[in-house]
């Protein structure tokens, strides 16, 4: 799961380091192959340092890290694997997450709203 093509949002490549990004595709790459196609990355500023936390549901995945950076953000990320409807795994801020993106009423899937 997650070798798919890799694609990132414009949001993504506008509010989030390159740097976090890397580090957030590594962490993808590193997780146990029975994972969840849905991972959230909760980006926050604890007092200077990068705070990471890495989640899943199903099954459930949790992974804090800490990081140095002069300019820590507050964000969200979703990493989609889109594996069962396409080739592409999605790196999507929470902007175009909230706005462009919804849950399946029938399987639970996460689909674009212009799919629905």
């Amino acid at each position: 799961m997650f070798d798919n093509q890799r694609y990132i949002t414009r949001g993504i490549d506008a509010e989030i380091p390159f740097e976090l990004q890397l580090f957030m595709w590594d962490c993808i790459d590193r997780l146990p192959e029975e994972c969840d196609y849905f991972q959230v990355f909760k980006l926050e500023n604890l007092n200077g340092i990068q705070r990471i936390t890495h989640f899943s549901e199903q099954p459930e995945y949790h992974m804090e890290y800490l990081i140095p950076m002069d300019k820590p953000i507050t964000a969200k990320v979703y990493i989609i694997n889109s594996d069962t409807y396409s080739d592409e795994d999605i790196c999507v801020c929470s902007h175009c997450y909230e706005n462009y993106y919804t849950r399946c009423e029938e399987c639970d899937s996460i689909v674009h709203n212009d799919d629905t």
